[in-house]
């Protein structure tokens, strides 16, 4: 559910837990009275992690990105990138 969710959101420099969430609230109405939950947060937190833990995405900077779906900005812009000198 939260992999749909990031893929959906469709944001380059990658999605927010809050994005996430208000996504997943805004998709699923039949999840509306557990949203207001404070649990729920929580437990998106935790499908989160497992799914970067997995493989199927990246945590970077407090966001996530589709794992392996094509080099990403922040990735980039995190690993230094290399110059070329003439």
């Amino acid at each position: 559910m939260v992999v749909k969710a990031v893929s959906a959101l469709k944001d380059a420099n990658g999605s927010r837990l809050g994005a996430i969430v208000s996504y997943l609230q805004m998709e699923y109405k039949e999840l509306q009275n557990q949203i207001l939950a404070s649990r729920f947060v929580r437990r998106i937190s935790v499908q989160l992690k497992y799914a970067t833990e997995k493989g199927k995405l990246v945590r970077c900077n407090r966001r996530y990105l589709i794992a392996g779906k094509g080099k990403n900005k922040l990735l980039e812009s995190k690993a230094g990138g290399s110059k070329s000198v003439k």
